[in-house]
């Protein structure tokens, strides 16, 4: 007696045996290989970060916009332009860095950095600049610590997203 060879018969395009299990595991393979893992709580947490900056300059753009008069009227240097401008500038930096952070796209971690910085930059350089009055300046100490922090934490958190993406 010969030995039997367990071949599949096909017909019209179609396997009449019984493969159901090998390209269920294929398909699970394939489902795998382009999975990533779960989004972890600091990158969730940073990304809301994203998107509450994204927020207040917005609403920074709007509030010029609205108070524009108002606000040439009191002579604020350096004027209406410059603060809807800067909150153009956080409202898209926020934006476009929380959805490649949330998307966990090639360059986000390169965008979570840049606008970091941008916004620690910006703001020193409203306070450090444009802010004359002493009244701003008291905390000092603690401005300078949350800007570090913040730095730390969003360097660290896009420095885990680079290599989970890789």
């Amino acid at each position: 007696m010969s030995a039997m060879v367990n071949r599949p018969t096909f017909t019209c395009g179609r396997s009449l045996s019984n493969n159901k299990g090998n390209e269920m595991d294929q398909k699970l393979n394939l489902k795998s290989a382009f999975t990533r893992p779960k989004r972890s709580l600091s990158l969730i947490f940073l990304a809301l970060v994203l998107l509450v900056f994204s927020f207040f300059g917005w609403l920074r753009l709007q509030q010029a916009i609205a108070n524009w008069n108002f606000l040439l009227q009191l002579g604020i240097y350096p004027g209406p332009l410059y603060l809807a401008f800067g909150g153009a500038l956080w409202g898209i930096l926020g934006l476009f860095a929380a959805l490649a952070l949330w998307y966990r796209l090639t360059w986000s971690a390169i965008a979570t950095e840049v606008s970091a910085l941008l916004f620690a930059a910006s703001y020193w350089l409203d306070r450090l600049v444009f802010n004359r009055s002493a009244v701003t300046q008291t905390n000092g100490f603690f401005a300078v610590g949350l800007t570090i922090l913040g730095l730390i934490y969003s360097f660290g958190v896009s420095e885990t997203l680079k290599r989970v993406i890789q």
